[in-house]
């Protein structure tokens, strides 16, 4: 006896553009490294939930104007078919904009993020509790994009608990990574860049690190494309 099972993902090319026009005899499904019977390949037209976790903690000061800019655009790819929220990092995870598929209301809330100095960032809490929300929504499709420095991270959790609970969630992980991320020996640091390096690989997701915030408009502009030029896939997985 078998069960139909459903992922969600995108096909890109080396120049990292979504690729159109695919079907079954293009794609190949593992699970725990054992190949799958895909049964039925198709556009994907569920809405998304997407959460966008904004870092506004002390370091973000050259970040937040080139966010604000980079989320109009993001805003209005995604908008009305599909739901965003927007996150802020400084201090403790924060709704700042509750879900919704209104662009005036986003661009609104846009208007009003501030760094907010002498605060350290709350990326991997943020994330487990966001991935927590997604799961009780129960949307069938959802996606994290946060939009992180390389700044101060406090949390109470490992990248374990991080990972386990995107993985939960069903959620892809796409982070937009600012700095350099230069490993120390502080275990906080490390375990973020386990989170941000492993989480986009076993999510269906994808990083996409820039040096320098003047590249944000751009690279959300690419992010876009991503979430809206999903494939579903349908397959089989004996019982």
């Amino acid at each position: 006896k078998a069960r139909e099972r459903t992922l969600f993902g995108t096909v890109v090319d080396r120049m990292d553009n979504p690729v159109e026009g695919l079907d079954v005899a293009n794609l190949v499904v593992r699970e725990d490294g054992v190949r799958r019977e895909i049964l039925r390949l198709s556009r994907a037209t569920e809405p998304i939930d997407v959460a966008v976790l904004v870092d506004n903690a002390a370091s973000s000061g050259e970040l937040i104007p080139r966010v604000r800019e980079g989320l109009k655009g993001f805003i209005e790819a995604m908008t009305p078919q599909h739901s965003v929220a927007l996150v802020t990092l400084a201090e403790r995870p924060t709704i700042f904009v509750d879900y919704t598929t209104n662009p005036q209301s986003l661009l609104k809330g846009t208007g009003r993020l501030f760094t907010m100095t002498s605060s350290g960032m709350t990326l991997l809490d943020a994330l487990v509790e966001v991935a927590d929300g997604m799961r009780r929504r129960e949307a069938v499709r959802t996606a994290i994009v946060p939009i992180v420095t390389d700044g101060i991270e406090y949390t109470s959790h490992r990248y374990q608990d991080v990972l386990d609970a995107i993985a939960r969630s069903g959620a892809g992980l796409y982070p937009i990574t600012v700095g350099r991320f230069v490993l120390t020996n502080d275990d906080t640091e490390r375990d973020r860049e386990v989170v941000l390096n492993t989480g986009p690989n076993v999510s269906g997701g994808q990083r996409f690190p820039v040096l320098s915030s003047h590249a944000i408009e751009a690279t959300m502009a690419r992010v876009a494309p991503h979430l809206t030029s999903q494939y579903k896939v349908v397959y089989s997985r004996p019982e």
